[in-house]
């Protein structure tokens, strides 16, 4: 089945003023265990039209930072709703196991939460497109970024500090995850003291993404 939505939440620094999400934040799928980037799905703020969208890759290999672009004009783009999105701050009612740690980076301003959602079918379709062929049983890798404008990776890679090489591969930088089945299912699936690990792990490099498939 690919019906339902493909859900992130992605954990950030801080509000801005005037309040709200600016930039870009970009998740890039790996869909066919490559270790290139074969589709993102992310919000752009950057311009005066603010979007949800899937956008294709550049020309490049799109294995490294310095080898990967996005094509500006996406593929597919939905009007920001209440429904699709939502920028929160960090605190036990979103997300109960935070207790008093709202404040990762210690920059004395309280972290957000960039919820979004896309459907799952248009990501199946975009792949397809591709020639990969997926379903809600495949296993996707995931590398997170923000960035400037919609365009290029180009200011934040999750899990990295700001001085890394842009030529070294994502797994060589240790920022794409373990494959995840569409319903964010490790493959394999750990244990518990393993899924602790993962967890614990998520909230260090401050990027949590959750993704989810309503089945009808």
């Amino acid at each position: 089945m690919t019906d339902g939505v493909l859900a992130f939440r992605i954990r950030l620094g801080a509000d801005d003023n005037p309040a709200g999400f600016k930039g870009a934040l970009f998740v890039g799928i790996d869909a066919n265990g490559d270790g290139a980037l074969d589709l993102f799905i992310g919000v752009d703020n950057s311009g005066s039209s603010n979007k949800i969208g899937i956008w294709s890759p550049g020309s490049g290999a799109n294995t490294s930072p310095n080898t990967t672009t996005i094509v500006s004009a996406p593929l597919v783009s939905y009007t920001l709703t209440a429904l699709n999105c939502n920028w929160s701050a960090v605190n036990t009612t979103i997300d109960p196991t935070v207790g008093t740690a709202t404040d990762l980076n210690g920059d004395g301003k309280n972290d957000y939460f960039l919820t979004f959602t896309v459907p799952f079918a248009d990501v199946v379709a975009q792949l397809n497109a591709k020639g990969i062929t997926v379903d809600q049983n495949s296993t996707f890798s995931y590398v997170i970024a923000t960035a400037t404008q919609a365009n290029s990776l180009n200011q934040d890679l999750n899990g990295v500090g700001g001085n890394y090489d842009g030529n070294a591969t994502w797994s060589t930088l240790g920022v794409i995850t373990d494959p995840l089945t569409a319903g964010g299912v490790p493959v394999p699936e750990p244990g518990t003291a393993v899924a602790s690990a993962l967890i614990a792990a998520a909230a260090i490099v401050q990027s949590q993404v959750r993704r989810k498939t309503r089945r009808s």
